[in-house]
């Protein structure tokens, strides 16, 4: 799946996983809400995806091997 800066409503830093690595929040105008995770090469890993913010935020931990320190 690719999306655009065209596509993205809302971007913002969702936490930090138990490694120190950054979680970030992205909303899409369609109503997609998914949690990514940016490695330590600047890498982009998907965590979820879903039409609501709590499913995805749920699927996020499900699918993370180690711990999510949620900003909010």
């Amino acid at each position: 799946m690719e999306i655009g800066r065209k596509h993205i409503a809302e971007k913002s830093m969702a936490g930090k996983t138990s490694d120190g690595y950054s979680v970030i929040y992205i909303k899409t105008h369609g109503g997609l809400h998914s949690f990514w995770v940016v490695d330590i090469n600047g890498g982009i890993i998907p965590l979820s995806a879903s039409p609501h913010k709590a499913i995805s935020k749920f699927l996020a931990e499900k699918s993370f091997k180690g711990a999510i320190d949620w900003e909010d």
